[in-house]
């Protein structure tokens, strides 16, 4: 049986490889097979920049999870929602 097709990219993280940003906070974006879905949203603005920089179109999400509820997934949610609304005018 042959393996999915899945990829997994880290936006932000507490360390960033070069040209990225870090905070503290997680987020990652998935690829599979016709979804696209934003785990977290890190607690900042880094996800958005690092999304950026590594030519990941956010505006594009199919999904968004969040994974526990206190504050730094909804104020990042909050900026992501900011970003798509200007990136698609």
């Amino acid at each position: 049986m042959a393996e999915p097709d899945i990829s997994i990219t880290i936006l932000s993280d507490n360390h960033a490889a070069y040209g990225c940003e870090a905070e503290h906070g997680f987020a990652l974006w998935i690829q599979v097979p016709g979804r696209n879905i934003l785990f977290d949203t890190g607690c900042g603005p880094a996800f958005v920049h690092n999304a950026d920089q590594l030519g990941i179109a956010l505006n594009q999400v199919d999904d968004i999870v969040v994974s526990h509820g206190h504050y730094d997934p909804d104020l990042s949610k909050w900026r992501f929602e900011s970003q798509v609304e200007r990136s698609q005018s």
